[in-house]
């Protein structure tokens, strides 16, 4: 990964020379033990009661669109500002979000939108990226699913998943990849053009599991006909077997629509790697079940004609 991939002011402070993924996961991993000693206990785990053992004040405000982390008035003192009316998932998302916000030395300088106002740095989707994975870690510490170590990784199933323990699709499929003794690599990966849908993709980070073994370059390019590009809205998936590099041959890939970053018109797409014939894919005989809209059907090749009846 060429040094220049990283760009945020507040990112390259807080990794001082280190990868900005490997040290964010390292200091949420860090808070949630220092919690845990506290008495912070779970699943679920509550970012309302974390907050509270972090003396974080949390004030609910409705007329936020999402949540914030503001300034406080003392040096280094901040405060988290939400709005109690979105969906109790999306609430505890952001709220765990704004508190990975706090582990960024410069915190106190500026308000911390999770949604971020237009006009802002133009990378300060990096620091985004890097709260999306420490909250993630905040809602799920390592060994909070158990029983996803054995059994296939579906993407449709782990979605099941996502929804029965409510946590984020990113959450999720990162706990998987460590909690898996198969070989998986989990992606998300985010249109190079925001704004446009013909756009090619970009892989903004990619997490291996122990059995794993291609190398799958961070902030390398994949064409604007890949099946994540079928994943035109939040919670559709897509799977294909594609060729990404000549270390990739042939490998499975299943894909999810995620939130978009902060003024993105596009959602991100998360997913996962196989090698191939490890999962079933869409060429198989056998019937996938995929989320999306059937009157849109996406990917290649001709698509059935559908039919509606009436009991």
């Amino acid at each position: 990964m060429p040094p220049s991939y990283w760009t945020n002011e507040s990112v390259l402070l807080f990794a001082g020379g280190r990868d900005p993924v490997e040290a964010i996961e390292e200091a949420a991993e860090t808070l949630v033990l220092d919690a845990a000693e506290n008495g912070w206990a779970g699943p679920p785990f509550d970012p309302f009661d974390l907050a509270r053992i972090l003396g974080i004040p949390v004030v609910a405000k409705q007329e936020l669109p999402d949540a914030r982390t503001v300034p406080a008035g003392r040096a280094g003192k901040v405060v988290i500002e939400y709005n109690p009316t979105r969906p109790p998932q999306r609430l505890r998302f952001s709220l765990a979000h704004e508190i990975a916000h706090t582990l960024f030395s410069d915190v106190s300088k500026a308000a911390r939108h999770r949604a971020n106002p237009a006009g802002g740095p133009a990378d300060a989707w990096q620091l985004e990226l890097l709260c999306n994975i420490a909250a993630g870690e905040i809602l799920m510490p390592t060994d909070s699913l158990p029983d996803l170590r054995e059994g296939p990784l579906e993407i449709e199933r782990l979605m099941d998943l996502r929804r029965q323990f409510g946590v984020s699709t990113e959450a999720l499929l990162r706990r998987v990849t460590k909690l898996t003794t198969g070989a998986v690599a989990v992606f998300a990966a985010s249109r190079v053009d925001s704004k446009r849908a013909d756009s090619s993709f970009r892989l903004d980070y990619t997490v291996n599991s122990r059995a794993w073994a291609p190398t799958v370059r961070r902030g390398q390019k994949l064409p604007h006909d890949s099946v994540l590009a079928e994943c035109t809205a939040v919670g559709f998936t897509a799977r294909r077997r594609e060729t990404w590099s000549d270390a990739l041959r042939d490998v499975d890939v299943q894909a999810v629509g995620a939130p978009p970053f902060p003024e993105h018109r596009f959602p991100r797409v998360l997913g996962m790697l196989h090698p191939r014939g490890s999962v079933r894919s869409v060429p198989d005989i056998e019937i996938a079940v995929l989320h999306g809209d059937a009157t849109r059907p996406q990917g290649p090749g001709e698509k059935g004609r559908f039919c509606s009846f009436r009991g």
